[in-house]
């Protein structure tokens, strides 16, 4: 007789954080604000579509969202996890660019 696996499906919107490769926007405006600071790049910015807007949630919160999933959801259902606010991407380099020294 086979067992029967609870399974809870989940769909995570944008989420950045700590150690984040660059090749995610967040993490791409830091590393070259950070590598102009430092002097190690001119001071330009290589941005994509700035007027594209996400929902960005902290990887942390995502990865707690995942596990109140397991906690309180119903399996077979489907829950997507988000903030619920969305900024453009504009918006999160101004964010970036408001924390720089230069």
């Amino acid at each position: 007789m086979g067992s029967k696996l609870n399974i809870i499906r989940t769909r995570a919107f944008n989420h950045t954080g700590p150690r984040q490769r660059e090749v995610f926007v967040c993490a791409s405006f830091g590393k070259q604000i950070a590598e102009i600071e430092k002097g190690l790049k001119k001071p330009i910015i290589y941005v994509g579509n700035l007027d594209a807007k996400r929902d960005f949630s902290d990887v942390r919160d995502i990865v707690k969202a995942y596990w109140l999933t397991t906690e309180y959801c119903i399996p077979g259902e489907v829950y997507n996890i988000c903030a619920g606010k969305f900024y453009s991407i504009k918006e999160v380099l101004d964010i970036l660019l408001s924390c720089a020294k230069v």
